[in-house]
């Protein structure tokens, strides 16, 4: 009786910890080693790397996905032509004009670009980061799903949910449906 009882407990717990392990809190954008900042700068636009896919999207504006800019680990980035991936470019940590330090969007020959809205497709200026003065460093101060940068708020975190076949479901929830379904499969002991 005892191993049936601990084999359901630990049964119970491996569910809820799977459960838990797979929510997450964090931002759907990269964020980089080294420094605090998850905005790219452009001369004419801010941009943010996504994490699933590697593409970059425009935050200034509405968000646009650029599909055909690629970054790799390396923060090298890439536009994909339809045949090969064609250099254009590397993200750099540098000091803007008022001496913070700022993620970059910089050409192979360290020159800010500009990017085309539609395509992504970058254009080489003849500017470098140090031209810009307060460059902006915080990504959810341009996201337009507000809830994705939600702070604690009356220190209670927001709740972690999770997609379970198409809606939000919060990971307490899942967890009580999982212990209450495994509670009644356990034969009751009465005294």
């Amino acid at each position: 009786m005892d191993r049936r009882k601990n084999t359901t407990r630990l049964i119970s717990l491996a569910a809820v910890l799977a459960i838990a392990g797979s929510a997450s809190a964090q931002t759907p954008w990269l964020q980089f080693a080294g420094t605090n900042c998850d905005i790219i700068n452009a001369a004419n636009a801010e941009l943010v790397v996504l994490e699933s896919t590697q593409n970059m999207v425009i935050v200034t504006g509405p968000d646009v996905t650029l599909s055909d800019i690629v970054v790799t680990g390396a923060s090298d980035i890439f536009l994909n032509n339809g045949t090969e991936l064609v250099p254009v470019g590397f993200i750099s940590l540098e000091l803007d004009g008022s001496g913070n330090e700022t993620l970059w969007w910089v050409s192979l020959t360290g020159n800010v670009v500009d990017v085309d809205g539609f395509t992504g497709e970058p254009t080489e200026t003849n500017m470098i980061p140090t031209d810009f003065v307060a460059a902006p460093c915080d990504a959810c101060d341009f996201w337009d799903d507000a809830s994705v940068c939600e702070a604690i708020i009356d220190g209670n975190a927001p709740a972690v949910t999770i997609e379970v076949c198409g809606s939000s479901v919060t990971v307490s929830m899942i967890a009580s449906f999982a212990g209450m379904s495994i509670m009644g499969l356990v034969k009751r002991r009465r005294w």
